[in-house]
């Protein structure tokens, strides 16, 4: 504490007792750095940060939260209620919900097409001038240095009231001299390739936004943003963006699904049938008696519970050889896109048996594109200047806000 100007005498502490030897910030940033954990060791280190990292803060509680990333497996978290054990995971969302909103808004107040021409007229103007005042600043040093020469002739001509004259001429011309020499003109450093260089880069950023590295666009993005605070329900979170030039945006992104889906939650009717049905009736028979279930979730319930199926001792049901009816059935419930799990209930085989018969066959059913990923849904509800455009995929309807 004696580093930042404060006295600490038994429980008294006096602030401000003399000059800090370190600014407070410095100091408290410094102490939070050594008490920070260690650094990430092994696969961490290899995960660049995400767009938003260290920038997002959640104020769903009595404090604000700094909303932790998981490079890794590409969300957003906050723990803060978890670790603290008072609650469950208060957010936790995929970065494409967060990443693709703030970033595209962003980036229009980053678009500086309209003004660009404006803009690089102005640095090439000011790089014309700096260039005209070093060149005369260069013309007053040589004439001033040329003087003096020219003076130190006339120096000892033996006229006393003449030679003062010069004298007097020589100590101004020199004075002159010396004080252009300790305040030069600053060199203009802007070329016109940088200029140009700068153009492209204000024009195209939206553009090629993507081909920068992760990292570039997190350090960017700290430049600029201040911070970026969270207030999220069920349905919508609520992003309000400060910039660092006191610019502020409030972005209303709607989630992909409710945080917590009541149905979800298995009823005890539910959990007193899978128990009774769960270790010896067939599936067909457990599918039937749980509608609202699928079999993965009842298969991922019933290990949760520590229920175990009765292995089959018939071995004829389980090695009986495959007939043609049963192969051509199979080839095309794969074609159709059937799971193997179904079609293992359908034929009463076991799933493993299903796929060892298909490789096998070389029975190769459609690709299995990967499930469309339901796109992301925003709207910017308040700025402080220039008004966005709307796009009309993108953006919620009063009625989905309200």
């Amino acid at each position: 504490m004696k580093l930042i100007g404060a006295w600490r005498w038994g429980d008294t502490t006096k602030v401000n007792n003399h000059e800090p030897v370190v600014p407070a910030d410095l100091f408290l940033t410094a102490y939070e750095l050594a008490l920070a954990r260690a650094k990430p060791k092994g696969r961490a280190v290899y995960y660049e940060p995400m767009e938003w990292s260290g920038i997002l803060w959640c104020c769903n509680h009595d404090r604000p939260a700094l909303v932790a990333s998981y490079s890794s497996g590409g969300v957003y978290r906050c723990k803060r209620d978890y670790n603290a054990a008072q609650g469950r995971i208060c957010l936790n969302i995929e970065k494409r919900f967060i990443d693709e909103p703030l970033t595209t808004e962003v980036l229009r107040q980053l678009d500086f097409t309209p003004c660009a021409e404006e803009v690089l007229e102005q640095l090439e103007n000011e790089a014309a001038q700096g260039k005209l005042a070093a060149a005369r600043y260069h013309q007053e040093v040589a004439e001033l240095e040329k003087r003096l020469e020219n003076l130190k002739q006339y120096l000892g001509c033996g006229d006393k009231q003449r030679e003062e004259i010069y004298w007097q001429q020589y100590k101004a011309a020199k004075e002159k001299l010396e004080g252009f020499l300790n305040s030069p003109v600053p060199e203009r450093t802007i070329a016109a390739v940088d200029i140009r260089a700068v153009k492209q880069f204000l024009v195209n950023l939206p553009v090629k936004w993507q081909n920068y590295s992760s990292t570039v666009r997190n350090r960017l993005f700290k430049l600029i943003i201040e911070k970026v605070e969270l207030r999220h329900d069920a349905k919508t979170i609520k992003a309000t963006v400060y910039w660092k030039t006191g610019f502020c945006q409030e972005v209303v992104i709607q989630r992909a699904r409710e945080a917590f889906d009541p149905a979800s939650v298995w009823t005890e009717d539910e959990n007193r049938i899978l128990k009774e049905l769960w270790r010896d009736a067939p599936i067909e028979a457990v599918l039937e008696a749980l509608p609202k279930r699928t079999l993965s979730a009842i298969r991922n319930h019933a290990r949760c519970l520590g229920l175990k199926r009765q292995r089959k001792t018939n071995s004829a049901s389980i090695w009986r050889r495959w007939t043609e009816a049963e192969e051509t059935q199979a080839q095309a419930l794969i074609n159709s896109g059937t799971l193997f799990s179904e079609i293992a209930i359908k034929l009463n085989r076991t799933q493993s048996s299903i796929i060892q018969r298909a490789a096998a066959k070389k029975w190769h059913g459609p690709s299995r594109e990967c499930k469309k990923k339901k796109p992301v849904v925003w709207k910017v509800v308040n700025q402080d200047f220039r008004g966005l455009q709307e796009e009309p995929s993108q953006i919620l309807s009063p009625s989905q806000t309200s």
